[in-house]
C-alpha cells in the first residue's frame, strides 16, 4: 500500500559563490566529514533527518544498496555537529562537468530553529565552490520542511526548473513520520 500526494519540485542552481560574508559557526558547533560510515547510521541520518518530511528512497534501500551510493568516490557526506551531537547532515555528489549536486541537505527535528541550517548551508555552498566548481544545484519539493525553498534561496539559489506531479509515498515512510 501507499498514499499518493501532489508534489511540487522546485530545482535550484548557482554559478558562483554568494559575495556576502561566511556564516559563523554558533557556538559548539564543526562540521566533520563521515568517512566510512555504515549503512546503518547513514540509514539513522537520513531516516532522522528526513522522516519528518517523508524522505523514502534510500530509506527502502538494503544496507549494500546504501554502501555503494554512499561509497561512491563522487559522494562526500558531512554532518554538522552541536554541543557533541549530530545536528544534521548534507550529501555531496560531484558531478563530471564541474558541477555538485547537494543530494540531501537538513537538520535533525530537535536543532531546527537553533539557527543552525542558515550556517550549515552556507558552509556546504562554500564548501562545493572551494573544490572549483562552475555549478551547484540541489531540489526541494513540497514534502520538505516549510522554509526548505526560502532558505536555498537566500543562501543565493535561483529556481531554474520547477514540476508538479503525483508521486506514492509508501506506508513505511508514512509510518516512520508518524513516530
Amino acid at each position: 500500500m501507499s498514499e499518493r500526494m501532489h508534489v511540487t519540485t522546485h530545482f535550484l542552481q548557482m554559478h558562483a559563490l554568494p559575495s556576502a560574508n561566511a556564516q559563523l559557526p554558533p557556538a559548539n558547533t564543526k562540521v566533520v566529514q563521515a568517512h566510512d560510515l555504515a549503512p546503518s547510521a547513514y540509514r539513522d541520518l537520513y531516516n532522522g533527518v528526513g522522516a519528518p518530511w517523508l524522505w523514502y528512497e534510500r530509506s527502502e534501500l538494503s544496507d549494500r544498496e546504501i554502501l555503494k551510493l554512499i561509497s561512491e568516490p563522487s559522494v562526500t557526506i558531512y554532518t554538522l555537529q552541536h554541543a557533541g551531537v549530530i545536528a544534521g547532515y548534507t550529501e555531496l555528489r560531484r558531478q563530471p562537468q564541474r558541477e555538485i549536486q547537494i543530494l540531501y541537505f537538513g537538520l535533525l527535528p530537535t536543532h531546527i530553529g537553533k539557527g543552525l541550517g542558515r550556517y550549515f548551508l552556507d558552509w556546504t555552498v562554500r564548501e562545493a565552490f572551494s573544490t572549483g566548481i562552475d555549478r551547484l544545484w540541489v531540489h526541494t519539493c513540497s514534502l520538505d520542511h516549510p522554509r526548505a525553498l526560502s532558505a536555498y534561496q537566500r543562501a543565493g539559489f535561483a529556481t531554474y526548473r520547477r514540476e508538479s506531479g503525483w508521486v506514492s509515498i509508501p506506508d513505511g515512510a508514512i509510518a516512520r513520520q508518524r513516530a
